[in-house]
């Protein structure tokens, strides 16, 4: 009886420890943000919807006033980011929030990017523009949130048959 009763005691003040410490109470491990751009130049007006598991989870609505979105993400999980503008093509971002056991989440990672918007035209290669133009996950060796480079501009120059097309020309 004895031991149960400290076992019990034991499990109360581990669980306390555990809540006080914030490690269940928010499980977010990164605030991504962003804006969209055309020619260079921050819109407004546009969408910005997060997906975990294929299924819409969040969306902001952003008026020509309102130029920033931002998402709180938890940890463990692949999430899309979609942004969208009428007579524009939809451009997605993929988000990884694996992270090692070890890695803390206080203080929170946080991660900004900015998208080009691209009108409809017949310039682009269309069977490219449903690939995310970004992939970001954590990069251990930096201990931050980064996007891969390498696979953005292999994007980026299969979906474009005029390359000026991402440079405003």
């Amino acid at each position: 009886k004895m031991m149960k009763t400290i076992i019990l005691i034991l499990s109360t003040a581990l669980s306390l420890t555990i809540i006080a410490n914030g490690k269940y109470k928010d499980s977010t491990c990164l605030i991504v943000c962003g804006s969209a751009l055309v020619n260079g130049t921050t819109v407004g007006d546009i969408t910005a919807k997060l997906y975990y598991d294929n299924r819409e989870i969040d969306s902001q609505n952003l008026s020509n006033k309102d130029y920033e979105f931002l998402f709180k993400l938890e940890r463990n999980h692949y999430y899309t980011v979609k942004i969208l503008k009428g007579g524009f093509i939809t451009r997605s971002v993929s988000i990884n929030t694996d992270l090692p056991a070890h890695i803390s989440i206080t203080p929170v990672f946080k991660f900004h990017f900015e998208v080009e918007l691209l009108r409809e035209t017949n310039k682009l290669n269309y069977e490219y523009t449903d690939f995310p133009i970004a992939i970001v996950e954590y990069r251990a060796g930096r201990d931050v949130f980064d996007y891969s480079r390498k696979y953005t501009e292999k994007v980026k120059s299969n979906m474009a048959s005029d390359r000026d097309i991402f440079y405003n020309k």
